[in-house]
């Protein structure tokens, strides 16, 4: 067994999964925005508890407090007791058990070191009726840290977003998030990037920042510099609605989306409804908005589970390229195009590096490219590629177009490639949308456990890399939720194929993986080869699954991910019924 060559240089990589929303039937976009919101909270929690816990519990039980009240989001403290320490939302309930009231001691038995939702109902002290609230909970230090959503009061926003909204809802929040940045502390940069429309930091396509100070006066706007100065109480948008009334009513400091009518700079349009992404840090509201109705571009909503996971990767791998370009750029074209390695390559993703003229100079696919330019290239429908790479931002834009895709015998396939802009050149890496059927027909309760073992596969790893023999014993301790959590579970390989750890059947230890086969036969050496990624990748065989007895045949999903020289796992049963 072995695995792909890995360059190490010293520089933090990207090879990390982003903690992934778990899924709740029924949310759309803005309640699941609601749902990051709850869970940045927990981590508030635990951090302001870590520092001095009685006054995490005095702030949480002050129901005007901003940082453990948002709207809807409160925040809570259960200890493993099952007795109320402290509540955003009903605070007066401190010191009774969670056991006294139905059912709800078994369900918060449910938490995770690594957060999981529960949902019952509960009390909302704004309409003093009991609503149906859902619970983002994570277990430490001997408590359930909790954020609970009240669902029936989420704002119901009539809006179809379309897969491209979405990314330019995540673009929106990303450029709020380094506007706040760098205006904490270099405010005159801050400013004068603003409101120069040529700085692609602050600017792309209809997107643009604004500032406003909670007195209400604007201290920048990228889009109407003339209005620097003037107070956002007497701005009404083009419906009439007071955008200071607006602004005060979604105070924030993890982020709120909020909807007005307002002209798009990109249509040069008079008053279209904008999405706009609102938060608050220290004395001002910072905010960047979208056009959802806009018809510059959509993509197909045809993207699986599978096709998200890969966006993930390619979004690493590009970070991964362009901060290697930036110390050291011989070495970095050198990497991208040796086919073995597997920073720049990982099954049908590579990386593609042109210059300001459209000329290649880095591509992991085609090498024999180099030097030629993007303006006389076509897909495989006849687009040009410099054209279409024209389009790349700083922050990135994905284009569509069709491409021989290497992981399917070069058959020209449709491809979704992103495009970004640095320091005059263009980085890009492309999946290739349902190329490969996986995992189809997941339940919400799969999609959540999905997210479960990625997590417990970073924690292992990241554990690991410090403590190898803690890491081990805690595997292999069933009673340890860290490693455990009912189906779930994680296993180490040495790349050499020994066993290392097993969460499972810690009696494997010390075997060779080549030698065992799944249920079906599949040897798992053949398949710990051909899935190894360093971004992670899911696999699919048959395993018994450790929660019902006389398991054998069971279909099994694992995430894989190779750190140094170790293969870790952890996957779930999506085909069991729970229930």
């Amino acid at each position: 067994m072995s695995i792909k060559l890995i360059i190490c240089i010293s520089v933090l990589l990207v090879v990390s999964v982003t903690p992934t929303l778990a899924a709740h039937t029924g949310l759309d976009e803005f309640g699941k925005s609601r749902q990051m919101v709850a869970q940045e909270m927990v981590e508030e929690v635990i951090t302001s508890f870590e520092d001095s816990p009685t006054d995490t519990i005095s702030m949480i039980n002050d129901m005007d407090n901003p940082l453990f009240h948002d709207g809807n989001v409160y925040a809570l403290i259960v200890d493993l007791d099952g007795t109320l320490v402290a509540h955003g939302s009903t605070p007066e309930m401190v010191g009774t058990s969670i056991y006294d009231v139905d059912d709800l001691g078994a369900l918060f038995e449910e938490a995770s070191p690594h957060g999981w939702w529960i949902e019952y109902d509960w009390e909302n002290p704004a309409s003093s009726t009991d609503e149906s609230n859902i619970v983002w909970l994570k277990t430490k230090w001997g408590h359930n840290f909790g954020a609970g959503i009240y669902l029936d009061s989420l704002f119901d926003y009539d809006i179809e977003l379309t897969e491209y909204d979405r990314e330019r809802q995540r673009l929106a929040q990303s450029m709020v998030e380094k506007t706040i940045e760098i205006y904490s502390t270099q405010p005159d940069l801050a400013l004068s990037m603003i409101h120069d429309t040529a700085n692609p930091l602050f600017h792309d396509r209809e997107l643009y920042v604004t500032i406003v100070h909670v007195n209400g006066t604007i201290v920048a706007d990228g889009r109407y510099p003339e209005m620097v100065g003037a107070d956002i109480e007497f701005i009404l948008d083009t419906s009439g609605v007071n955008l200071g009334d607006l602004y005060d009513a979604n105070i924030s400091l993890y982020g709120r989306w909020i909807e007005y009518a307002w002209p798009n700079p990109f249509l040069s349009t008079t008053g279209d409804l904008k999405l706009a992404w609102t938060k608050t840090s220290g004395d001002y509201i910072y905010s960047v908005g979208i056009y959802p109705e806009s018809p510059d571009k959509e993509y197909e909503d045809i993207l699986t589970e599978f096709d998200h996971d890969r966006r993930a990767a390619a979004e690493m791998m590009i970070q991964n390229a362009i901060t290697m370009f930036g110390m050291d750029m011989m070495q970095t074209v050198d990497i991208i195009h040796d086919m073995d390695n597997s920073l720049f390559h990982d099954e049908e993703l590579y990386v593609v590096i042109s210059d300001s003229d459209g000329t290649i100079v880095a591509h992991g696919s085609y090498p024999h490219l180099v030097g030629q330019n993007l303006h006389d290239i076509t897909g495989g429908r006849g687009l040009v590629l410099g054209e279409l790479f024209e389009t790349s931002t700083y922050h990135g834009n994905w284009v569509e177009y069709h491409w021989p895709n290497p992981a399917a015998e070069n058959n020209m396939q449709e491809k979704m490639t992103l495009l970004v802009s640095r320091g005059g050149y263009t980085f890009s890496v492309g999946i290739y949308p349902n190329y490969k059927v996986a995992y189809e027909d997941l339940t919400p309760y799969d999609v959540d456990r999905r997210h479960l073992a990625q997590s417990m596969v970073e924690h292992a790893i990241s554990s690991f890399e410090t403590n190898p023999s803690l890491t081990i014993d805690t595997i292999h301790d069933d009673t340890n939720k860290l490693y455990r959590d009912n189906e779930l579970y994680v296993t180490i390989t040495h790349h050499n194929g020994t066993i290392v750890a097993h969460g499972q059947s810690p009696d494997l230890v010390g075997a060779d993986i080549e030698t065992i086969r799944d249920s079906r036969g599949k040897l798992l050496g053949d398949i710990y080869d051909d899935y190894q990624s360093i971004y992670g990748s899911w696999a699919e065989y048959h395993w018994p699954n450790p929660i019902i007895s006389d398991s054998e045949d069971d279909s099994y999903l694992a995430w894989i991910k190779t750190s140094s020289d170790y293969i870790f796992s952890s996957g779930i049963y999506p085909e069991f019924d729970y229930d």
